[in-house]
């Protein structure tokens, strides 16, 4: 009747808990396993507590396995042998790649470092274009500017060309008005 837990038997027996599991070991107490829960035999535990000593139990061993199935067990590790050394094959080369990989990835990101940011490229680009056009505006109002210049200038010669003729006239003038008033 396994209905004794090893804590419990720990507790009747005033030894530690590593003590009933060497007795298990040995064979001195009989235990069965439920789930994760280890029941010990609770005759094997009064036995160990009235300072008896529990009857020789005979373990009977597992038959050995016949010849045929030594042949098809070696073929089996044989087969599991080639198996391993073949994921281990793979798994080293897959190894080597990843370790390509992040070595590209690290010249990749020292090239990214060294390089504009893309924002920051934008912004210079925009920053550049927009002074373009605002120097083209510039220049045009400085044409329209220098035309309406060269006009003014013009009329004014024109203007002054005719204030000299005038005044020739009006020197003329005077000159024969005082030439004959003489």
């Amino acid at each position: 009747m396994y209905t004794v837990t090893r804590n419990d038997a720990a507790l009747e027996l005033n030894v530690s808990v590593r003590t009933i599991d060497r007795y298990v070991r040995l064979g001195k107490i009989r235990m069965k396993k439920e789930g994760k829960i280890i029941y010990l035999h609770k005759n094997d535990i009064d036995r160990m507590k009235h300072g008896g000593i529990q009857e020789e139990v005979t373990i009977v061993s597992k038959p050995r396995p016949a010849e045929s199935d030594m042949t098809l067990r070696t073929l089996q590790e044989a087969r599991y042998q080639s198996l391993y050394e073949e994921a281990k094959t793979q798994l080293a080369k897959k190894d080597e790649t990843l370790k390509e990989l992040a070595y590209q990835i690290g010249k990749l990101e020292s090239r990214l470092q060294e390089s504009i940011p893309i924002a920051e490229h934008k912004k210079t680009a925009y920053l550049l274009e927009s002074s373009k056009t605002r120097i083209e505006e510039e220049t045009k109002q400085l044409r329209t500017h220098i035309v309406s210049l060269e006009r003014l200038a013009s009329s004014d010669r024109v203007l002054n060309l005719a204030l000299v003729f005038v005044m020739t006239l009006l020197l003329a003038a005077l000159a024969t008005v005082w030439f004959f008033t003489l």
